[in-house]
């Protein structure tokens, strides 16, 4: 059982993995028609918003390498300040940056990390950041990739380190080997029941199978690309034609070229192998 204090539960991911179906789960869990706009979760915790509040002032004031070393306080002070006793924040940073732990134990009540196969991810990145897949391909593999860094205008989030796939994977991995619940996308379509079932046993809430179920149901990757096809998508890029692309397992086989293939394994190899996405000889197992 996790602590029953106010810490919140960080759902974390390396970008386009399953992080907001996971938070739309959740939305279903307790609403009658799930809204994509109108989710139940507190958010992302790069928000600016977060850390203004946390810190009673801009932090448009503050240079970004001075926050970095009080982001986990504020994040902790924030917490505190909540009238909720269940909080589940998404988080596409790594979980430690520049030798500074950004979501140690001690503010953490639980951890769910999403895991996505990288090549699956390379093309739905690409369209998210409005980008080729080579240079998908390219992040993925970049051990300085970081969301937000831009030094030209102010965004909504704070910069977000990633690093590359293997580096944001191990990173909260590592750091959380003994609180975190693992799950992977694809689990999440080929055995839903199962997994999010693990989901809510590692969080231990009440929820029960026919919740769990019905969630599941209002959650199906077909109704929630008609929501936004209807009423359009909040979170989504300027520009981008959909948000929910495609959805698909194994897609990486019509869209990368072997020699990205290639990269992405040279690059991660080891969590590769570690998550069966690859064998110890390179083979690809997805």
């Amino acid at each position: 059982m996790l602590n029953n204090s106010v810490k919140p539960v960080w759902l974390a991911s390396y970008p386009k993995s399953g992080n907001t179906w996971m938070r739309l789960f959740f939305t279903a869990l307790t609403k009658e028609e799930p809204d994509i706009n109108e989710m139940e979760t507190d958010g992302i915790i790069s928000s600016r918003l977060i850390m203004d509040q946390s810190l009673g002032m801009p932090s448009s004031a503050i240079p970004e390498e001075d926050l970095l070393e009080i982001r986990s306080a504020m994040y902790h002070r924030w917490a505190q300040t909540s009238k909720k006793e269940f909080l589940l924040c998404k988080v596409h940073d790594a979980c430690f940056r520049e030798g500074i732990m950004l979501f140690p134990g001690q503010i953490t009540r639980g951890v769910i990390y999403v895991i996505r196969n990288p090549f699956d991810i390379a093309a739905s990145l690409a369209n998210h950041n409005r980008s080729t897949i080579a240079e998908a391909v390219k992040a993925l593999c970049d051990n300085q990739y970081t969301l937000s860094n831009s030094r030209n205008k102010l965004t909504y989030q704070l910069s977000q380190y990633m690093g590359t796939w293997s580096n944001h994977v191990d990173s909260w991995t590592n750091a959380h080997r003994d609180n975190i619940q693992v799950i992977k996308y694809e689990e999440m379509i080929s055995k839903p029941f199962d997994t999010f079932s693990k989901v809510i046993d590692y969080l231990g809430l009440s929820h029960s199978s026919e919740d769990i179920l019905s969630a599941i149901d209002k959650t199906s990757f077909d109704k929630i690309k008609k929501q936004e096809s209807e009423k359009g998508f909040g979170e989504a890029p300027l520009k981008v034609d959909s948000f929910f692309r495609s959805g698909k397992v194994g897609g990486w086989q019509q869209e990368l070229s072997a020699e990205e293939v290639r990269m992405i394994i040279d690059v991660n190899y080891a969590t590769l192998v570690r998550y069966g996405y690859i064998s110890e000889k390179g083979e690809v197992l997805v």
